[in-house]
């Protein structure tokens, strides 16, 4: 699989990245090179291979850590500062737009 120097130049204006010319260069080279490990990937056999979700077997003896809901020091020593820089707060907290809006 080989990409162009237009394709670079076309995913860069889509995220709106401006490449020099080098950088154009470099990355298509790269880029090309990660795609055709890709294609190699995508060779090997894995009919045989179970499908995973993680990568261990959680049991009953999985050792979990409880949640614990605790106070940050570091949020406590600096919330001033961040309530500050936020454009809105409620109270100590930062108030952000509801999802959708």
């Amino acid at each position: 699989m080989t990409i162009s120097k237009e394709e670079i130049t076309q995913v860069a204006k889509l995220a709106r990245l401006a490449l020099s010319d080098a950088e154009l260069t470099k990355y298509t080279s790269e880029l090309d090179k990660i795609l055709n490990y890709v294609q190699r990937l995508n060779q090997v056999d894995t009919s045989a291979v179970e499908p995973l979700t993680q990568t261990f077997e959680i049991t009953e003896s999985t050792p979990m850590r409880p949640d614990i809901i605790a106070e940050s020091e570091v949020l406590n020593q600096f919330r001033e500062d961040f309530l500050k820089l936020a454009p809105q707060t409620e109270g100590r907290f930062i108030k952000v737009p509801k999802m959708g809006e």
